[in-house]
């Protein structure tokens, strides 16, 4: 799914923190450059090029997909499997094409909310239902489609009799949507907050095929085609 207004507002603060972080490491660079003769300065020079910044906005989205490994690992072993069949699934889910090329090659964001969503799972096994709310909203933030667990947590939570946790997450997740809304339409009511968010589900794009490696670039190809398009 598409960005709506409430996940570009999230993307915002994202972008501000990985600027900033983004300069932190430069200024390092060039210090360690400064105290240490050795120091291969043409690493500065490549930092700062374009290449390098690409580079750089792709490393968020492939610790993501480390730490969605991680989680799988953990979450098999603590639902009693053993280490060998734990470490070839994460195997699998790393080597696995979609992932390494929509996050490495494309430099998409779609394993940090896979991050946020096995992070709710496995904290809510942990029987920390409370903090596995707020993790799922905070995947809903990031991008609505998200919510395409919910069913499943819901079910998980309600079977655990896990109602109260689940009441107060959500109401910490909007008080989080809302903080973050806040400083973009400082004047906008709670009601309109939420209309924007829900305006999300009607999706930007308009394409069955954008590049991307889904079921209708077998048949269409990788060209973008716009979802009008007829199937034969």
């Amino acid at each position: 799914m598409p960005y709506g207004q409430i996940t570009r507002r999230f993307f915002y603060y994202l972008i501000f923190i990985w600027r900033g972080f983004y300069e932190l490491i430069g200024r390092l660079l060039r210090f360690i450059n400064l105290k240490i003769s050795f120091f291969p300065s043409n690493l500065i020079f490549w930092y700062q090029s374009l290449r390098g910044g690409i580079a750089f906005n792709k490393i968020l989205a492939s610790l993501s997909d480390i730490g969605c490994a991680w989680i799988i690992f953990k979450i098999i072993k603590f639902l009693g499997g053993r280490d060998k069949p734990a470490k070839i699934a994460t195997a699998f889910f790393l080597l696995l094409p979609s992932t390494w090329y929509n996050s490495a090659f494309w430099g998409q964001d779609e394993s940090l909310y896979c991050l946020f969503i096995l992070l709710a799972f496995f904290l809510s096994f942990k029987n920390y239902y409370l903090l596995g709310t707020v993790c799922l909203g905070l995947s809903a933030l990031i991008k609505p489609i998200s919510l395409f667990a919910a069913p499943a947590f819901l079910l998980l939570c309600f079977k655990e009799k896990k109602i109260t946790d689940l009441v107060v997450g959500l109401f910490l997740s909007t008080i989080i949507a809302l903080i973050l809304y806040f400083p973009f339409l400082p004047l906008a009511t709670f009601s309109e907050a939420i209309g924007t968010y829900m305006g999300n589900f009607r999706g930007e794009l308009t394409d069955l095929v954008a590049n991307a490696f889904n079921f209708w670039a077998l048949i269409y190809d990788f060209e973008p085609r716009p979802s009008t398009q007829p199937f034969f």
